[in-house]
């Protein structure tokens, strides 16, 4: 099960995936009700029951709205919850017992919790008899041949503990599958300790200078050195987990190492651009002399884009074009493009969008040709939405963005495909399916004719 805060309402989703698509169904509570008992005291001609239910409606006709992937195909059950409300100490609202009872009806629907084999729950019973947070595989195997329980047989019983979240074990990787952790808090605190010691480094007058400079690296330029990390695992008394520490965030695309030159002394460094807390834009100032394209969005309806997204796909582009010649603040990063000579990729978290950008710095080589600003911007524009459909589809299935271009008239207004949406964006996905600029004139909100030209450079073969 996962959760998810959106705004003041608590999204549940119970997931199971299926052979060609995912199946989910939804249920949102809204933690308000307090609040309106609270109201309903102070004004007692107020129908607290009629205004939770006018609340609940008012969510539902926004999630239909704005979220029309989600509850197109998947049931949308919404419950008022009081959790404050507290009877022999526990939760009184009937509510929350038809949340419970409902969780139960979904749960018993989902293929993996099927008949389980009396097998796998007593190899589950002996890996937890032993206390342990984490096992080698060929302990596991060790254990359930002792059980009569074969190898694969094994691998399909973690695989299903695995998706039930009892313990982690990533099979398909080639250095994690070694390895079992039967403890999910174990890892989740492993996490924890570099955010909450890198803070308590910062503010401790006992910490020395070095590992002063270091954390302002990691929360300035997104830098990570290896120093630093040693210091911070010792701290809680964590080192010997630090291999598998980075295995996982490299594996979900939250670090990867910063490349060194062959035969360097230097200690390791990893990019982790989640930790930047710089935001200074003078940081990404473009140079006097350089020359920027029109700026494309991916736009996310429903005002909410998961921070997470953007700092992968950061991770994603470093990993592709990682030279020194990088600017970097928490929400905007420009990297070079080695394969050309004088461009760079500009990317932006902007409200709900991200922002793209080609920007050429000219250099000291002499062109024989015009610079090819439409190769260049084709083949960031290509680059970035693979990776950002793959990132999506990994971790946030169902979120759903649009190609879309910026009103120029600088007003704020909705409407429909071919009106501005919440922040001056105007979808083109429609034109670019139909590979022609011109199939269907787009309207601004002041019905202002969208100068899709803008688009020519990014999808060449629309022209």
């Amino acid at each position: 099960m996962a959760t998810v805060w959106r705004s003041r309402q608590k999204s549940c989703t119970i997931s199971s995936p299926k052979e060609g698509a995912l199946h989910s169904a939804y249920i949102m509570l809204t933690l308000n009700r307090p609040g309106l008992m609270q109201k309903a005291r102070k004004h007692r001609h107020l129908n607290n029951e009629a205004e939770a239910k006018a609340r609940l409606r008012k969510i539902r006709k926004h999630l239909i709205d704005n979220a029309e992937l989600a509850t197109e195909h998947h049931l949308v059950d919404l419950f008022a919850v009081d959790n404050k409300s507290r009877e022999s100490g526990l939760v009184s609202d009937p509510e929350v017992k038809n949340l419970r009872k409902k969780i139960q009806d979904l749960a018993k629907e989902f293929c993996f919790l099927g008949n389980v084999p009396i097998k796998w729950l007593q190899l589950e019973l002996h890996l937890r008899k032993l206390q342990k947070e984490i096992l080698l595989i060929d302990e596991v195997y060790e254990i359930g041949e002792n059980l009569n329980i074969g190898i694969n047989e094994i691998k399909t019983a973690l695989k299903f503990f695995h998706d039930v979240g009892e313990v982690i074990h990533f099979q398909e990787d080639q250095e994690l599958g070694k390895m079992v952790i039967l403890d999910v808090q174990w890892l989740a605190n492993l996490f924890k300790v570099i955010i909450t010691q890198s803070m308590a480094y910062k503010d401790s007058l006992s910490t020395s200078p070095k590992l002063v400079q270091l954390v302002h690296k990691l929360h300035d330029q997104g830098l990570l050195d290896e120093e630093l990390l040693d210091s911070l695992l010792t701290s809680k008394n964590r080192l010997q987990d630090k291999n598998i520490l980075l295995s996982v965030m490299e594996k979900f695309d939250v670090t990867c190492q910063v490349p060194q030159q062959p035969g360097s002394s230097k200690c390791s460094v990893y990019f982790l651009p989640c930790l930047l807390q710089n935001d200074d834009e003078s940081k990404c100032h473009d140079p006097e002399n350089s020359e920027l394209s029109d700026p494309l969005y991916f736009h996310f309806p429903g005002d909410f884009i998961p921070d997470g997204l953007f700092h992968r796909l950061i991770v994603r582009c470093w990993r592709k074009w990682y030279v020194e010649k990088v600017a970097l603040t928490k929400w905007r990063a420009r990297i070079f493009i080695p394969e050309s000579n004088d461009f760079y990729c500009k990317v932006s978290k902007v409200g709900c969008d991200i922002e793209v950008q080609v920007l050429r710095i000219p250099s000291s080589i002499k062109y024989i040709q015009v610079p090819d600003w439409a190769r260049w911007r084709s083949h960031a524009r290509k680059f970035l939405k693979d990776e950002l459909d793959s990132l999506i589809f990994m971790y946030t299935p169902g979120l759903r963005y649009h190609v879309s271009l910026k009103c120029r008239c600088g007003s704020i207004a909705t409407g429909t495909i071919d009106r501005a949406d919440e922040d001056n964006c105007v979808n083109v996905t429609e034109l670019l399916e139909k590979q022609d600029m011109k199939a269907r004139p787009l309207l601004c909100c002041h019905a202002l004719k969208i100068d899709t030209t803008r688009l020519n450079d990014w999808y060449p073969e629309c022209k």
